[in-house]
C-alpha cells in the first residue's frame, strides 16, 4: 500500500477468514494519514480511538461492529457490569474482543524491553476476554494488544524499527499486523514525538 510498509501473519489456519480485516485496518490507517498529509494519526490516540480504527475496518470489509457496549462480565461472584471492548460480525463469526494500548518507545534512554512490554499487553487482554467469554457465550473471544511506537529523534529509527518487528515476530501469538509511515514526512505528536508505527497483536480465545 502507498506510503505505508508492512507486514501480515497469521500463524494458525483456521483464523485465515481474519487476513481481510487486518488487510482493512491497513487501508483505515493510511487513508486517515493521507487524508491528514501527515499531520494526524487514528494510531497515536488512546485505546478507544483504535477500537474505532478497527470496528471502520470490520464495517468497510462488510461485517459489523459495535463497540463499548455495557455487558456482564465473568460468572458466580465475580461477576459485575463492564463494557466490552468490541463484538463483531464477519465471516459467519460472532467474536467479543477485549483490547489493551501501550506505548512503545523505540529510542534513547529507558527504551523498552519490547519483548517484555508485548508479551505483558497480551496477557492483560487474554486475561479481560476470557471474563467477558466466561458469561458472554459468543462463539470466539480475542484478546488484542495495540502497541504504537514514539521516540524523540527519528535518527536509528530504522534500526530500532527492526529490532521491534523481530520482537512481534517472536511473540506467542495467534496473529499480528504492523504498519510504518514510510510517506517522508515524519508523524510528530503534539509533544514533539515521532509517532511512525503501530502494531496490533491477537491471541483467540
Amino acid at each position: 500500500m502507498f506510503g505505508i510498509e508492512y507486514q501480515i501473519k497469521i500463524n494458525k489456519a483456521e483464523l485465515q477468514w481474519l487476513k481481510p480485516l487486518l488487510e482493512g485496518w491497513l487501508r483505515v490507517h493510511r487513508d486517515y494519514l493521507e487524508a491528514n498529509d501527515c499531520t494526524d494519526s487514528l494510531y497515536w490516540y488512546n485505546e478507544r480511538a483504535n477500537i474505532g480504527a478497527l470496528a471502520g475496518a470490520i464495517w468497510r470489509s462488510g461485517g459489523y461492529a459495535l463497540e463499548e457496549y455495557g455487558a456482564v462480565k465473568g460468572k458466580g461472584a465475580d461477576a459485575s457490569m463492564g463494557r466490552v471492548d468490541l463484538f463483531f460480525q464477519y465471516a459467519g463469526q460472532n467474536v467479543a474482543v477485549e483490547a489493551k494500548q501501550k506505548w512503545v518507545k523505540l529510542i534513547g534512554s529507558n527504551s523498552c524491553d519490547f519483548e517484555s512490554l508485548i508479551a505483558e499487553s497480551i496477557a492483560d487482554a487474554v486475561k479481560d476476554i476470557k471474563r467477558t467469554q466466561d458469561s458472554s457465550g459468543h462463539d470466539s473471544g480475542l484478546g488484542i494488544a495495540f502497541l504504537p511506537t514514539y521516540s524523540k529523534s527519528i535518527e536509528n529509527e530504522n534500526k530500532s524499527m527492526r529490532n521491534y518487528c523481530d520482537a512481534i515476530e517472536l511473540t506467542n501469538c495467534d496473529f499480528y499486523v504492523w504498519m510504518k509511515n514510510v510517506t517522508g514526512k515524519s508523524l510528530v505528536s503534539s509533544k514533539n514525538n515521532h509517532c511512525n508505527a503501530i502494531a496490533l497483536v491477537g491471541v483467540m480465545v
